[in-house]
């Protein structure tokens, strides 16, 4: 890909500063999107208008553009004055093919197929050659936040420099922090926005982060997620694995068509609950601690500390002197210690985290994970079973609604299940993958279809399920 600028207005257009006034000529603050069929603000492409509103906001300075001679029809000529969307349109260097967020490209850069593309990624906001006071106070703070454990401050700081100054390197996971109100959770993604330009950042609730639109990602480096609890079920969490494991990935637009965006963006969790996700075990997309202070802890307590922690250190709102020393930090002090693939790597486990996905499991997952255990019943290692006993036993000994046997639960705890027809009747075959060899057997039988593979796995269903029918399924 190679960048391209200072292109030249195409031939006849009038389009120079020196034809018109300052004020028409600040027209060319926008770009028009040729996929989109849209202009965009070059600094702020959350400010979209199709043509016709376009022309009509920019009215006034449509007044001031030059005329434009054409031919009509009638092959008669026709003078008219051009609009504001024609006026930007004339000029080569402001029409793109599309937006794209990308920090490996500049500003406007030309793709592999030589199309014109807007990089919209958000830089950080730089920092000032002035002298900044320790940032001691916001490290304390850190670490007094997740109850004091040094290793877990230290990954949380790498978490922040790798978004910060690696953001071609997307982290592969989340940080999740539940605790009292005012415990100042949100100090760390408040410092984070600020570091950064406007628009590279989002405050959204839990259901929008699961929602089916998700416009709100387009062109951001940071997702911070009020209000977690809210998630529900483990499946409803899975629906966004994406937003964690792709660097590229399609979404849904409001009043748009769906598109596929560049995936550089990471994910703060905040919660005043404990354990606010259903995460399952294994899980490698979250790292999360629940700061253990209640509301009346005497440190909460003090307004003195935190309006001089908030105001006056890290100031915010001010010349954010506290903030810039903590970017230096990050980037002079850590970010020259952080491994290359620490995007990637798991997180590190904590106690919050383990009895959080201990909290997170279903009766039935607690059923299952016993059941195969012991291997009794139709948790048999070597055994195949139809499906529908398997759902009759589940809904007779943990009393489950029909809805509650949702087979793909029942996959994602290691339940193998195929679709086959014996003897002209259809039966759906389930077995468990803990033993290896096994599974490897029935799995062969399943692909081999051949007629000696079929009358195989007949052979081998009439043998062994119709035999142990009598002995594990007493409800039927």
């Amino acid at each position: 890909m190679t960048q391209w600028q200072n292109v030249e207005p195409i031939e006849g257009a009038a389009v120079t500063a020196n034809d018109i006034n300052e004020e028409v000529f600040s027209l060319l603050r926008y770009i028009y999107v040729v996929k989109e069929d849209g202009f965009v603000l070059k600094k702020n492409h959350t400010q979209h208008f199709k043509p016709k509103q376009f022309d009509i906001s920019n009215a006034e300075k449509g007044k001031k553009l030059p005329t434009r001679t054409t031919r009509g029809r009638n092959g008669q000529q026709q003078t008219r004055r051009i609009t504001p969307s024609e006026y930007v349109r004339d000029h080569c260097s402001h029409v793109v093919d599309r937006l794209e967020s990308d920090p490996r490209q500049p500003a406007l850069y030309e793709d592999d197929n030589e199309l014109k593309v807007l990089n919209i990624f958000p830089n950080n906001i730089p920092i000032p050659d002035v002298e900044l006071p320790d940032p001691q106070p916001f490290l304390d703070h850190v670490k007094w936040l997740l109850n004091g454990n040094q290793e877990y401050a230290d990954h949380v700081l790498k978490w922040m420099t790798n978004v910060l100054y690696r953001p071609a390197k997307r982290m592969d996971h989340g940080l999740v922090i539940s605790g009292a109100h005012g415990s100042g959770k949100g100090t760390i993604t408040k410092l984070l926005t600020k570091l950064m330009v406007p628009n590279a950042t989002d405050k959204i609730r839990a259901e929008t982060f699961t929602s089916r639109f998700q416009d709100h990602l387009v062109g951001k480096r940071l997702i911070d997620i009020d209000e977690a609890e809210l998630f529900g079920t483990e499946k409803e969490f899975n629906k966004v694995k994406v937003f964690f494991t792709e660097d590229r990935m399609r979404v849904d637009f409001k009043n748009k068509t769906s598109g596929t965006i560049n995936n550089f963006c990471n994910f703060f969790f905040i919660s005043n609950y404990a354990d606010p996700l259903p995460l399952p075990k294994g899980d490698r997309r979250i790292f999360y601690v629940h700061s253990r202070y209640s509301e009346t802890d005497p440190h909460i307590q003090d307004e003195e500390y935190w309006d001089w922690f908030t105001d006056d250190f890290l100031d915010l709102d001010g010349n954010m002197l506290g903030a810039f020393a903590v970017a230096k930090y990050l980037r002079d002090v850590v970010l020259p210690t952080l491994p290359e693939t620490f995007n990637t790597k798991r997180p590190p486990m904590t106690d919050d985290k383990e009895r959080m996905i201990s909290s997170a499991k279903t009766t039935l997952q607690d059923y299952v994970e016993e059941g195969i255990q012991n291997g009794n019943g139709i948790f048999d290692p070597r055994q195949i079973y139809e499906w529908k006993l398997i759902k009759q036993t589940l809904l007779h000994d943990i009393q489950l609604k029909a809805k509650q046997t949702d087979s793909s639960e029942m996959i994602t705890l290691g339940m193998r299940k195929k679709p086959t027809t014996i003897d002209g009747k259809r039966y759906t075959i389930c077995w468990w993958n803990t033993d290896a060899e096994f599974d490897d057997e029935i799995s062969k039988l399943f692909r081999n279809t051949t007629n000696e593979g079929r009358a195989k796995l007949k052979s081998y269903w009439k043998s062994r399920e119709l035999q142990h029918l009598a002995v594990v399924n007493p409800y039927v």
